[in-house]
């Protein structure tokens, strides 16, 4: 199984738009994905279609609070997943309530292996896990980059765009000093890409020069790709034939060819 992680220093990058776009296309081509909702504001379930509100449903906050197996109110992994909220993808849904589980456990010591101890009890069901990692620097980030193998981060045209990049990498480099551990960078992903637009063609070569072959391709600006969401669907299912949709077609390949991933047909 590998944890690949979405991380973005700012928002309004299409961060979750890519974590749940990937998801639903690595779940068509090879088989079961868990898509990891680490953002507090729960988008990735909302872009799906799918919200906790009013509703009593286990999500993340259950996965980080009661996950010691010696204490009497653990509850396997396993419970905690949606399953099949799409054709091969199951979902750890989030909302705000992961802020009080950040205080919770904030006293355990083990506090940052909790999210990669909780998904290694689900390791031999999924091939792919894929975690949208909220943009705070905060100890549910930590999680989350700590549970993964590796990191993509997408990159909108803007100023000082490489920054939002190196800070990143910055911050795993501490991470790794501080806890002898950090996931690689596996992809640097351009965003909202507008060939008419003189900081869309900027930027695309400028990354490709900056970064060589982790420079993970470009996704084109594309109305679809904002109404998708709204409809509480994904891009394969509102307009596949879209460029949002062919984009994250090419994106998911170079994916599933650097993490090795088997066809599951």
């Amino acid at each position: 199984m590998m944890v690949l992680a979405i991380a973005a220093e700012k928002g309004g990058v299409g961060k979750t738009t890519t974590a749940v776009n990937l998801a639903a296309y690595l779940a068509d081509r090879v088989g079961k994905v868990l898509l990891v909702d680490m953002d507090s504001q729960g988008q990735a379930g909302m872009f799906l279609g799918f919200t906790t509100e009013g509703e009593d449903r286990a999500g993340m906050y259950e996965m980080l609070v009661f996950s010691d197996p010696l204490d009497p109110t653990y509850r396997p992994a396993d419970e905690l997943i949606t399953l099949n909220v799409r054709d091969g993808l199951d979902l750890i849904p989030n909302n705000p309530r992961i802020a009080q589980a950040e205080l919770e456990i904030a006293g355990r010591e083990d506090r940052h292996m909790i999210l990669a101890e909780r998904l290694k009890e689900v390791s031999d069901r999924y091939q792919l896990v894929i975690i949208d990692v909220g943009p705070t620097v905060n100890l549910a980030s930590l999680l989350a980059l700590y549970a993964a193998d590796a990191v993509i981060v997408p990159v909108a045209p803007g100023a000082a765009t490489r920054a939002g990049v190196e800070g990143l990498r910055t911050r795993l480099r501490a991470m790794r000093d501080r806890l002898g551990y950090a996931p690689a960078l596996m992809g640097v992903l351009a965003t909202m890409i507008d060939r008419r637009e003189r900081l869309s063609r900027n930027l695309v070569p400028d990354l490709q020069e900056a970064y060589g072959p982790t420079y993970a391709g470009h996704i084109r600006r594309n109305v679809h790709l904002a109404e998708a969401p709204e409809r509480g669907l994904t891009i394969f299912e509102y307009k596949p034939r879209s460029p949002g949709a062919i984009d994250y077609m090419a994106l998911g390949d170079w994916v599933a060819e650097r993490a090795e991933l088997v066809p599951s047909r």
